[in-house]
């Protein structure tokens, strides 16, 4: 029996060549969006992306027949990879009594490598290498189940953002590339992720006392996605717990992207998850410039509540 032949292809970035094998390879059927065409997005987004990612730990979701297949996660990275590309670091998990080889993506050319693997989604720690067990940020995941409007997901993140500025805290907001939105407060390195998320916990139950009609949390609601009301999830502050990363593209039909916005677009409102997507994210970049490039330049102290 014959062997099966390749289309090999080779990609070159930053003066590295990588090689990979078909192309055309379609890895969302409904956009059009292929592997090639992948590799290029992170090609043109990845001075947008490594600043956020340096030193930060990554679960990635591999799609390798494209979205409506089989998929897997790896953040106990034992995949070969260049060590140019990807740094792999040891984290002792306590809970379960294991040693995790976690991925750092070091360059854009490793996030190019990624694609041409078959990872279409990127998700990022909130904590960075040597500093695992201390976060630089509180994540709040603003998420409902689809009986709730994202006209309902944005108003509950401008109350969010009226209360976070009362508190003279500066935030950043992106949306999820799902149907939700995430909210991030840059914080001085020393916190745990006990504190973190109990400052968290105990800032999303006073909004969901303020806004029962709205809002509720995920103590309150024990389900992330049910109900008829914006779930505000504090569990993101938990250690190994990860985020889609700003920019990276997600797996759904219309090659949506969670992408970094402006509070007056929030504020303003009348968009859509929809309106971000790989093939319309670049040009905004451009255009407006990457609104999380200044995130890490402003950590802060959290205040009482």
């Amino acid at each position: 029996m014959a062997k099966k032949k390749y289309e090999y292809f080779t990609y070159e970035v930053d003066g590295y060549i990588i090689e990979s094998k078909h192309p055309d390879k379609l890895y969302w059927p409904e956009a059009g969006i292929t592997k090639r065409d992948l590799m290029d997005y992170y090609n043109e987004m990845g001075d947008y992306m490594i600043p956020f990612l340096k030193n930060r730990p990554l679960t990635l979701h591999y799609f390798p027949y494209g979205i409506h297949r089989f998929s897997f996660y790896k953040r106990d990275f034992d995949i070969k990879a260049p060590k140019e590309f990807i740094e792999v670091y040891l984290y002792e998990e306590k809970s379960q009594d294991k040693v995790l080889r976690v991925p750092v993506v070091k360059n854009k050319a490793g996030l190019v490598y990624l694609g041409s693997r078959g990872c279409l989604e990127i998700h990022a720690w909130a904590s960075r290498y040597p500093h695992f067990d201390k976060p630089d940020f509180v994540v709040f995941d603003m998420d409902a189940s689809d009986e709730v409007s994202f006209d309902k997901i944005n108003e509950a993140t401008k109350l969010l953002h009226k209360k976070l500025e009362n508190l003279k805290l500066i935030s950043y907001v992106k949306t999820s590339g799902g149907t939700g939105m995430h909210v991030y407060i840059p914080v001085k390195l020393g916190y745990t992720f006990d504190e973190v998320r109990a400052w968290a916990a105990q800032l999303a139950e006073q909004l969901a006392q303020e806004n029962p009609d709205l809002i509720t949390t995920i103590k309150q609601q024990r389900k992330s996605h049910a109900g008829d009301k914006v779930v505000i999830d504090f569990m993101q502050n938990v250690i190994t717990r990860n985020t889609a990363a700003p920019y990276t593209p997600r797996a759904n039909p219309e090659a949506r992207v969670s992408t970094p916005l402006k509070w007056e677009e929030v504020e303003k409102g009348g968009y859509t998850p929809s309106d971000f997507t790989m093939k319309t994210v670049p040009e905004r970049v451009k255009k407006i410039g990457d609104l999380f490039a200044d995130i890490l330049e402003h950590p802060q102290i959290l205040p009482d509540l």
